[in-house]
């Protein structure tokens, strides 16, 4: 795929600032600014996958102190000829350390100076489609989302979600999100990294369709590529904004 096919909407400063630079390099030399890791390559910078959304992640981490990134998660959904819900394997280590970063890292301290306010968890299904769960711990709710807003992938992240709940945050809300609709297909890794950065910054993913796609993906990418989103500067943060979920 041409990155030059992604920027159309955008001046012509970031055509040559990163379209260039993405068809010019190696696709395997590693990003400058992200951890010394095997995945965060320019070949990321092609389609939204894992480390894509991995990157996206650690970006966030690294940029707002008051997020962490809890890991994948693997999801099945229940097939129409199944009468019970498929079990879900949550690893026990993942979710004391989920219970251990909310009792720690969420309470404010002299030794914490940003305390936590999100987990962000993604979760794929059989490497073929993206949902997300973003653990709200300044409000003590856990927001669940399907890109595609489809009950049968509804219904798995909703198990898993009730799974960390009951065993873990008793005291959490469950909230389901569907303002953020996928609308093409192959897109949810994009949708799911802005869901992510849309819970930090709040109302950025406003305005989110299918006629500007070209733009949010090439700014995602921009932004592991640079550690800067073009756009969204003016939008308020969940570090100093402790209104719930405004404008998403």
């Amino acid at each position: 795929m041409d990155p030059r096919g992604w920027v159309s909407a955008l001046t012509a400063q970031y055509h040559v600032a990163v379209a260039n630079e993405v068809l010019t390099t190696y696709p395997f030399r590693n990003i400058q600014g992200l951890r010394n890791h095997t995945n965060y390559n320019f070949a990321i910078l092609y389609r939204a996958s894992d480390a894509t959304i991995r990157a996206v992640c650690e970006c966030l981490v690294k940029e707002f102190l008051t997020c962490r990134f809890a890991g994948f998660q693997d999801a099945t959904i229940q097939t129409s000829r199944t009468r019970t819900a498929p079990e879900i394997a949550v690893n026990d280590s993942f979710l004391t350390s989920i219970r251990q970063a909310v009792d720690h890292d969420g309470a404010v301290t002299v030794f914490v100076v940003d305390p936590l306010l999100h987990i962000f968890l993604p979760l794929n299904f059989h490497n073929a489609h993206w949902c997300c769960i973003d653990f709200n711990v300044n409000t003590t709710k856990i927001f669940f989302n399907d890109p595609l807003n489809q009950t049968v992938y509804l219904n798995a992240v909703k198990t898993i979600a009730s799974n960390i709940k009951n065993r873990v945050l008793p005291e959490y809300d469950m909230v389901p999100q569907n303002r953020l609709i996928q609308c093409v297909a192959f897109s949810c890794g994009v949708f799911v990294c802005w869901m992510f950065i849309g819970q930090v910054l709040l109302g950025a993913t406003l305005g989110m369709s299918v006629t500007p796609l070209p733009r949010w993906r090439f700014e995602l990418f921009y932004y592991i590529l640079t550690g800067c989103l073009l756009s969204l500067t003016d939008y308020p943060t969940t570090k100093k904004n402790d209104e719930s979920q405004k404008g998403f």
